[in-house]
């Protein structure tokens, strides 16, 4: 349909072009008549009105330098798009595509079931996106983008906006051996899969995904420098994939042109719940105000709060089972991030 869309713009291009040389405009700097022109073809090539272009998400580069790139599809138009757009991101990428893209699911995996209702697609597929997982070179990065061209794909449909992904009718217990929770072995399949457009480019230093080996229960802590005074200028959720970020901005209150210093933070478990803290906090100037309970829409997370008293503030993620963590910072500017996992299978 959009090629529809560009094909009428690319006559209209046509027809101006026409009528300039028609006009004389051509020749006008020298005064010198144009020559006659020759024939002009206005017939532009017009897709059948029984084809639609369809996005699916191939994956570009290997490891943490991995991403996902979209690929357009032609596809007859029925009354399942959804699903024929699914069967063709299993079917991968073909000659065409170049070599620079790669199948993120096996090919033997097949499409059992798809239906939507309320936003939320429940798509089933055939065991072999498991046992066949070799195929895609299952590291957690490739796992993670594995999960993500899924719904990405199918979040191009207006009515989807999340996904629930079964294996064999089921998303935990055995299927020929092999805990279908855990998936590919590393992030594990969450229950409801939503979209992430951070990994649809190349990462930028410290925005790929994260490296899941240092994720953990165990409580822990980075920066000690209480020197220069920092204040909280932001705090902003990133749901992703396979993980939700929690990220904290911080601004060097005595010189703002300067980068700021990570005060000392620490991130523990308390209960099923992840807490965030970081102190020696000299102002809080964020739109998340403290106290303020923001929900989020996962079953992995119900919400997240904010507390700012006496120079410390304390961010809690509150979940309904023990989920591991990553604490850490990046730079340009100063940001200290927690990210959680949605899964509970590892």
């Amino acid at each position: 349909m959009r090629r529809v869309v560009r094909a009428l713009a690319a006559l209209a291009g046509v027809l101006s072009a026409v009528a300039a040389c028609t006009s004389g405009g051509g020749g006008a700097a020298t005064g010198t008549p144009s020559p006659a022109a020759g024939p002009v073809s206005t017939e532009p090539t017009m897709q059948p009105p029984d084809i639609v272009d369809l996005t699916v998400y191939f994956r570009a580069g290997e490891g943490s330098s991995a991403y996902l790139v979209p690929v357009r599809r032609e596809a007859r138009i029925d009354d399942d798009l959804p699903r024929t757009a699914l069967q063709l991101l299993l079917a991968g990428p073909k000659d065409t595509d170049g070599h620079d893209v790669a199948a993120p699911l096996p090919s033997a995996t097949r499409v059992l079931d798809l239906r939507v209702a309320d936003g939320t697609a429940t798509v089933n597929l055939s065991g072999e996106v498991i046992t066949h997982a070799e195929e895609a070179n299952p590291s957690p990065e490739h796992e993670a983008l594995a999960l993500a061209a899924i719904v990405g794909t199918l979040t191009e449909f207006p009515a989807i906006e999340r996904v629930r992904l079964l294996v064999e009718g089921r998303q935990t217990g055995s299927y020929d051996g092999v805990d279908v929770g855990r998936f590919w072995g590393g992030w594990g399949l969450p229950e409801v899969l939503v979209r992430d457009d951070s990994i649809l480019s190349p990462p930028a230093d410290g925005e790929g995904v994260p490296a899941l080996e240092q994720f953990s229960t165990q409580p822990q802590a980075l920066g000690a420098d209480t020197s220069q005074p920092v204040a909280v200028t932001s705090v902003r959720i990133r749901d992703r994939t396979t993980y939700l970020r929690v990220v904290v901005e911080l601004e060097n209150v005595a010189d703002p042109d300067a980068p700021a210093a990570v005060p000392p933070a620490q991130a523990y478990p308390a209960g099923a719940d992840v807490v965030l803290e970081l102190a020696g906090v000299a102002g809080y100037d964020a739109d998340f105000a403290p106290g303020q309970r923001v929900e989020i829409d996962d079953p992995a997370v119900h919400g997240i709060t904010v507390d700012d008293v006496e120079g410390r503030v304390r961010i809690v993620v509150a979940s309904r089972d023990a989920r591991q963590f990553l604490l850490h910072n990046l730079s340009s500017p100063t940001r200290v991030v927690l990210d959680v996992t949605k899964s509970t299978a590892r």
